[in-house]
């Protein structure tokens, strides 16, 4: 498949009727594999054309078995831990994080996040599963993107905050994990689930357009405001989130959030903490972290 362009590998697996797994021959999880090694090693093409792949997702025998999707996610999260990991200049890193970042890949992510999941054999992908990959795309390249200079940032979120945003806000819509749920560590359970992945990611986000901001406007640049579409999210959340395994990162996160907006943080510590006696799992969930 190394000479195919995106829309003919994603042809080819739509066309593909094998089996799930097979010891030989081809197979989905084959496929997969394939898929993972491409987007790695060409991820500004698969980037690109990233909408491609809701083709497989229009046909009711692939409907229900995203695993190619999910291919693309990791394998693109590969190529970027790989770049990173062998010392490219900042640009080239800025260029592949931008085109990660790029319309076509939230735009993706924003239909994965609306895809209908079922009970299935445990060894058979979910839209679920793409989901949470989704979501720790997201996180790596966010978290990484914080790193680079400030005028890099600026030119990766310039063109694509608006569609970072809207992916973010619609990962939050997914059912993973279950609402009040307490069973478990929250924390261990909070970087394993999507909305709480993605609600680590929204804070990478915000200390991202912080960064920015502040290296163009160092005489107006106001800590304390959050983007409004992040305030609106977080506060959405305060109001909503029963889960303690998300409601957690707020504990967790919290020094790094009054560093971005003490403002906010401020006005917002009773629904942070909160103190009525059936939230008590919530306020434990977040308290803990805060002064563990």
């Amino acid at each position: 498949m190394r000479q195919w362009s995106v829309g003919e590998i994603v042809r080819y697996c739509l066309a593909f009727t094998g089996p799930e797994e097979s010891f030989e021959g081809v197979s989905k999880e084959g496929l997969s594999e394939t898929i993972i090694t491409e987007a790695r090693e060409r991820p500004a093409e698969f980037a690109a054309s990233a909408m491609e792949f809701t083709a497989l997702g229009n046909e009711d025998k692939l409907r229900e078995n995203p695993r190619y999707l999910i291919a693309l996610f990791s394998g693109l999260q590969q190529a970027i831990n790989g770049l990173v990991s062998e010392g490219h200049d900042s640009e080239t890193i800025r260029d592949l994080f931008g085109q990660v970042l790029s319309s076509p890949v939230t735009q993706l992510i924003c239909w994965v996040a609306e895809r209908i999941s079922e009970e299935r054999d445990w060894w058979v992908p979910t839209w679920a599963s793409a989901r949470r990959e989704a979501a720790d795309l997201l996180l790596v390249v966010l978290e990484r993107l914080f790193k680079l200079p400030p005028s890099d940032i600026g030119q990766v979120l310039e063109l694509n905050q608006q569609g970072i945003l809207r992916a973010l806000v619609a990962l939050q819509n997914s059912a993973d994990p279950p609402g009040e749920d307490a069973d478990g560590d929250p924390l261990m359970r909070c970087i394993n689930s999507t909305r709480g992945s993605s609600l680590h990611s929204v804070i990478a986000f915000q200390g991202c357009l912080n960064t920015w901001s502040q290296s163009i406007n160092q005489e107006t640049h106001h800590p304390s405001q959050l983007h409004p579409g992040i305030s609106e999210l977080l506060e959405k959340m305060l109001m909503e989130e029963r889960s303690p395994a998300v409601r957690c990162v707020f504990g967790w996160k919290l020094p790094y959030l009054h560093h971005l907006a003490p403002q906010w943080v401020n006005d917002h510590l009773e629904d942070i903490f909160p103190l009525e006696g059936e939230d008590y799992s919530i306020w434990r969930a977040s308290w803990t972290p805060t002064v563990s």
